[in-house]
């Protein structure tokens, strides 16, 4: 009886005894409450309509807005009458536009949590807090609430940005009460007792935990050695690039050997030549495959651990064209296809202006990285430079018209897009000079130069990645909304690429000019050192952190994000917000 007698205590501080009924919030209640609309529950039921309650919260699902306010009027007496309990005022809405019950928003196809709900749930990961042992029972309380309720409920991408708020927050607890914690080993207990919500923290908790040691570890050596905080933020960068580097060599494995066979053992993916072991990828580190050359024999043993990993294997040929790809049968589903092909062309004008205006930037920030290092060497880049940031300015203001719906708004939009890219390659062109590589201008199939054929190389690379974000994301490869149509031509794939070719493949091939590294080519093709090389550059490349949307990424799951994101856009008309790379 003891919480059946519990006072309340109002938000003034006042303590209020309770002279009748159960406290709102007392664990009592819901099994009150289940006991009591029990008659109310049959009387639902009886009529054969889809029904949901939890405690005194529920949803009744009607085939037409006529039957739900017949029923509502029903409901409204029977609860009056019966049970003497007062209806609180309800809500008869379209299934398609969604409502919210309990937190959580409901459509059609889709489960989301409002803004609203997402700042309160935010702000409750930023209230936990650790104790010298471990997390206080309330932050684990509050956590594990959150694992179990939302868990099961809401979209990867919602998730792992709650594990994005989550892991920030521990990190400022560890900077801020490392002293609390007396060794690394009771740290290291509290820390794998952690739950993530999202597929892809839970992958990478083992790295995550590393990571958090480090910083633990980092920060005692401070103590120690009275090191100061300049110092240690740069050890914590060093090492956290270095577990990085080897993280990514790990993760990719380049194929160009003629002769070689790439089999499975419990080991890992094995490399052997005659035999003789090259080298091996660790099981589990592992998630890309690219063969560059002929000759090179695969185990189907290999390849069913691949697909059952969702570890793509790409073929190129010496060109560095995509010959093809052997993927996963779970990153090809169609749901959104139908989507694409029935979106008004004012949704396609607005994504397609959107992603290029997304390229756009994105060469002019590249561009600004390199003037800011090159601008007093090269007198002759200030006119070239300023000519193309007028030109940006130029399309920003053209954007800010929205004119989707103009019948030649794509042919408009093209010539903006092809008059920036005649400045931006005459701006390299420029840089390029003193290098002496013989660079003129851009050209595409049939390239002969050595600048060209690194470009188009490296293109091919960043091309398949992105076409398996698509994939990936339910998104139909084939339906572009700037380049023309093709039959058996992903064109989609060409249109959002188009916001990754600066920042992933020209910022390497140029710095590897730069930087005076040989690179060759062989019977107008590049040679096997050149090619390894540039793959070698892309991929640490789409293999480096990048802060995006509050959270660090790599760029090569940024390019994957974008890709849900513009699902997003399709399915839901979610905007969108194309990458844009810092400088």
């Amino acid at each position: 009886m003891l919480s059946v007698k519990m006072g309340v205590v109002s938000k003034k501080l006042k303590w209020n005894d309770v002279q009748t009924g159960i406290p709102q919030g007392a664990v009592l209640s819901p099994l009150l409450a289940n006991l009591y609309l029990h008659s109310f529950d049959q009387f639902i039921l009886y009529r054969k309509i889809s029904y949901v309650r939890y405690a005194d919260d529920f949803i009744i699902l009607c085939e037409s807005q006529q039957q739900a306010r017949a029923l509502l009027s029903e409901t409204s007496q029977y609860l009056s009458d019966k049970l003497k309990l007062t209806l609180n005022e309800p809500n008869i809405s379209e299934i398609n536009s969604g409502f919210e019950f309990l937190g959580i928003t409901l459509k059609k196809h889709n489960i989301s949590i409002s803004a609203n709900k997402k700042t309160e749930l935010i702000e409750r990961i930023h209230s936990l807090d650790f104790t010298p042992n471990d997390f206080s029972s309330n932050s684990l309380k509050a956590w594990h609430g959150i694992c179990n309720y939302y868990g099961e409920l809401l979209s990867q991408e919602e998730l792992n940005s709650l594990d994005c708020e989550f892991c920030q927050t521990v990190k400022q607890l560890i900077e801020c009460k490392y002293k609390l914690v007396r060794n690394k080993s009771i740290l290291l207990q509290v820390l794998s007792s952690i739950t993530f919500l999202s597929e892809e923290y839970t992958l990478k908790k083992k790295q995550q935990i590393q990571e958090w040691i480090n910083l633990y570890l980092e920060l005692k050596g401070i103590d120690k050695n009275k090191l100061t905080s300049e110092q240690n933020k740069q050890i914590i960068q060093q090492r956290k690039q270095e577990y990085r580097k080897k993280e990514s060599e790990n993760s990719e494995l380049i194929i160009s050997k003629p002769g070689v066979f790439i089999g499975l053992t419990r080991k890992g993916i094995t490399v052997k030549e005659k035999g003789t072991l090259l080298y091996q990828k660790p099981i589990g580190s592992l998630s890309h495959i690219i063969i560059t050359g002929k000759g090179i024999s695969l185990s189907s043993n290999m390849l069913d651990y691949c697909m059952a990993n969702k570890i793509p294997i790409d073929f190129f040929d010496s060109s560095g064209s995509h010959l093809g790809s052997f993927l996963s049968t779970k990153l090809i589903e169609s749901t959104l296809w139908r989507k694409q092909t029935q979106a008004t062309s004012t949704m396609r004008h607005q994504l397609a202006s959107l992603l290029i205006l997304g390229k756009l930037k994105n060469q002019h920030n590249l561009i600004k990285y390199f003037h800011k290092y090159h601008k007093n060497k090269y007198p002759n880049l200030n006119a070239k430079y300023e000519c193309l940031s007028e030109w940006i300015s130029r399309f920003a203001q053209f954007m800010k018209e929205k004119q989707y719906e103009q019948d030649d708004y794509l042919i408009q939009l093209v010539g903006y897009e092809s008059q920036n890219a005649i400045r931006y390659w005459d701006y390299i062109r420029e840089l390029l000079l003193d290098d002496h590589i013989g660079f003129e201008k851009r050209e595409h199939k049939g390239a002969t130069d050595i600048v060209n054929s690194m470009l188009n190389y490296g293109y091919a690379i960043l091309y398949v990645r992105v076409w398996q974000a698509l994939l990936g994301a339910k998104l139909n490869p084939y339906e572009s909304i700037i380049h023309v149509q093709q039959s058996g031509k992903p064109t989609f794939v060409y249109d959002v690429v188009e916001l990754f070719r600066s920042q992933v493949v020209d910022r390497v091939v140029i710095s590897l000019i730069q930087k005076g590294i040989p690179l060759q080519l062989s019977n107008g093709l590049l040679d096997e050192n050149t090619r390894k090389t540039l793959a070698k550059g892309i991929l640490e490349r789409l293999n480096r952190y990048e802060k995006y949307r509050s959270c660090e990424l790599k760029l090569e799951q940024i390019i994957k994000q974008q890709a849900r994101e513009i699902a997003e856009y399709y399915k839901n008309n979610t905007p969108y917000k194309p990458y844009i790379a810092k400088w």
